[in-house]
């Protein structure tokens, strides 16, 4: 997995990689790359569904529901979620009930 969102790290992920890490802090920063990635993997005759797509959840956390569908919607195939974002009194809590709500949105 490489990770980076200038044009040099995706031509090494098409290159090199079994896949792509990043992080953006919006759908629409995070869309624009893959598209960047994709153009990229036809450039050098790859298959661009032959990379994986992982990604930092983020500002998503305002909505997680609505963040997962659209990170599964752009093509994310892993996403990681910070263990800070359930940090403090109540973190076990917050982090079962994202659990609940999230984890059945798994499309495998």
């Amino acid at each position: 997995i490489i990770g980076g969102h200038s044009m040099a790290a995706l031509r090494r992920t098409v290159a090199m990689g079994d896949g792509w890490f990043g992080f953006a802090r919006i759908a629409g920063e995070l869309g624009e790359i893959l598209i960047k990635l994709r153009a990229a993997a036809n450039a050098a005759e790859r298959d661009p569904d032959s990379i994986g797509i992982n990604a930092m959840f983020g500002a998503q956390m305002a909505d997680p529901v609505a963040g997962i569908e659209q990170m599964l919607t752009l093509g994310v195939d892993r996403i990681m979620v910070p263990a800070f974002f359930f940090a403090g009194p109540g973190g076990l809590d917050r982090l079962s009930e994202f659990g609940e709500r999230v984890a059945p949105l798994n499309r495998d």
